[in-house]
């Protein structure tokens, strides 16, 4: 698993039908950032820390396919390995914009 594939994965399973899902990489001043954004159903407030969390599943009924709730964790992990972190920007009904920082 890697952290683009889970999120391109999460952005499609989880997004409206005919929606979308962009992945861009820029540089900034001393981070790298992998961010893939959607306009799909989106993540409320009180659930966007949980998500990180392993076996968290915001809700199970929105998405076509059930999964085990460990990709963002796991997610989670591998940024934190390589000395980075995510972030997380979501709007319910409108998407999420989730974040790889890097340390270049």
């Amino acid at each position: 698993m890697s952290i683009p594939a889970n999120l391109i994965d999460n952005g499609f399973k989880y997004g409206r039908p005919e929606g979308h899902v962009w992945v861009s990489i820029r540089q900034t001043e001393g981070e790298a950032l992998l961010e893939v954004r959607d306009d799909g159903i989106g993540i409320s407030p009180e659930e966007q820390e949980k998500v990180w969390q392993r076996f968290y599943q915001v809700d199970t009924s929105r998405g076509d396919e059930g999964g085990a709730g460990l990709g963002l964790a796991m997610v989670q992990q591998i940024a934190q390995a390589h000395g980075g972190y995510m972030t997380l920007e979501s709007v319910p009904g409108i998407g999420s914009r989730f974040t790889l920082h890097l340390p270049l």
